[in-house]
């Protein structure tokens, strides 16, 4: 496939793209969960982590055509996510004390 056909499909969003991406998402949020469980522990953060995945990938979901790819992308999303609320928690901790 032509890079420039690829491209062009990545620019044009479509209602039944982005159930596709919520279907997909959803397949994952298991995974999610527990990865944002492995890195926070309290179940604040972790609804956080996965709210924060959820809007970050959303706004420009990569093309990807292999599943792997996707599901891996989307742990990357969500353990950045995850480790800007641990490393928020600790900037919050140090200037209480």
């Amino acid at each position: 496939m032509n890079v420039d056909v690829r491209e062009s499909r990545k620019c044009q969003e479509s209602p039944e793209q982005t159930q596709g991406f919520a279907s997909r998402f959803s397949r994952y949020r298991p995974l999610l969960y527990s990865l944002a469980r492995r890195v926070l522990g309290d179940m604040q953060g972790v609804e956080n982590a996965l709210e924060n995945c959820w809007r970050r990938a959303s706004r420009n979901p990569p093309d990807f055509y292999y599943e792997g790819a996707f599901r891996s992308w989307l742990a990357r999303v969500l353990i950045d996510e995850a480790l800007s609320i641990v490393r928020e928690n600790r900037e919050s901790n140090m200037i209480l004390k």
